[in-house]
């Protein structure tokens, strides 16, 4: 391999661009392992939020993802080179790990686990959205269905649209709601119950019709959106839940006394989702990967409903001005290295 791969770099706002970049891999250390990269996925949350500057702080060269920045986490690839105390692992082989957009990576599997091969049956582009999987599938343990419960979920991005799909498995009823009609159709496509309602206070009434008034037992954002969250609120009936899965990054202003009185009053539960609330994550990493991927194998959790465009890594600027601008068209978003 050459001593040099591409990278992508968001240098500004709106600003990606495709570098060539000197890379050394011709020692690895014991643990590492040299991965030519096969495909990555977009994070539409993340990712969106450093490229559209949605938190000024990108800007700032104090937040973690400053410009310029390289990014992605959740790449797939073949194993080119291993270090001398990596086992369980062959040349060759096709694996997961948390890789930016660039051609070729190293992981170190001691210090970041979040390393797995791939099972047959599962391709490339599927595989690549499987850190995405494991944040959505966090929604499980923090909404803690016992079955039958009434979910409203309001966002069928990708991350939505795999929670609702995990939440299913749970036996509970998921009501989701997006602006978007093709995002509501694959919605449809991947088992959830999705009203032909184009606002959030068509989607609402309808709800309270399906449950005769009562309302649901449990709220989801999954855009990250606080105007979104204060409605969920709004709407819970006595003792429900409100789960925040979407990460806010734009102001908001509002009178956060009645929503805190709503909160009270009732009461109801107002908490978070995230890849941390998964209890068998924290040191079962790959395991708790290969797991995802049999999931995906077995059509347990649908994928490619999901994926809309398959891109060339110089065409991701373009990708997150689909996303952001263009959500008619664009859902996921997957990278070919090759």
């Amino acid at each position: 391999m050459k001593n040099e791969r591409m990278v992508a770099v968001i240098t500004g706002k709106r600003c990606c661009v495709l570098e060539k970049q000197p890379f050394s891999c011709e020692k690895l250390n014991d643990y590492e392992v040299l991965v030519q990269t096969t495909a990555t996925a977009i994070s539409p949350g993340t990712e969106l939020g450093c490229y559209g500057a949605l938190d000024p702080a990108v800007a700032s060269g104090k937040a973690w993802n400053s410009y310029p920045w390289q990014p992605g986490y959740s790449a797939v690839g073949k194993i080119l080179a291993m270090g001398a105390k990596v086992s369980g692992y062959q040349i060759g082989q096709r694996v997961v790990w948390a890789g930016t957009h660039a051609s070729c990576g190293i992981a170190d599997v001691q210090k970041d686990p979040r390393f797995a091969a791939i099972p047959d049956g599962v391709s490339d582009t599927d595989a690549s959205i499987h850190y995405m999987a494991a944040i959505s599938s966090g929604i499980v343990h923090s909404a803690g269905c016992k079955g039958g419960e009434v979910i409203a979920l309001f966002g069928l991005g990708v991350i939505g649209n795999m929670a609702g799909q995990f939440l299913l498995g749970t036996g509970a009823k998921v009501v989701a709601f997006d602006p978007v009609a093709k995002r509501r159709a694959i919605g449809r496509q991947c088992g959830l119950t999705v009203p032909e309602t184009t606002t959030p206070q068509a989607f609402i009434e309808e709800l309270k019709a399906m449950t005769n008034g009562k309302g649901p037992n449990i709220g989801i954002d999954a855009v990250g959106n606080s105007a979104i969250i204060e409605q969920i609120v709004n709407i819970m009936p006595s003792l429900g839940t409100v789960i925040m899965l979407g990460t806010p990054k734009v102001a908001y202003e509002t009178n956060i006394t009645n929503l805190l009185l709503a909160i009270h009053r009732r009461p109801l539960t107002l908490c978070s989702s995230r890849i941390n609330c998964v209890p068998d994550f924290a040191g079962h990493e790959s395991a708790y990967l290969s797991m995802l991927l049999e999931k995906i194998r077995d059509g347990k959790l649908k994928i490619a409903p999901i994926i809309t465009h398959r891109i060339k890594p110089y065409e991701i600027g373009k990708a997150y001005d689909g996303l952001l601008d263009d959500k008619e068209n664009y859902l996921g978003a997957i990278v070919n290295w090759c």
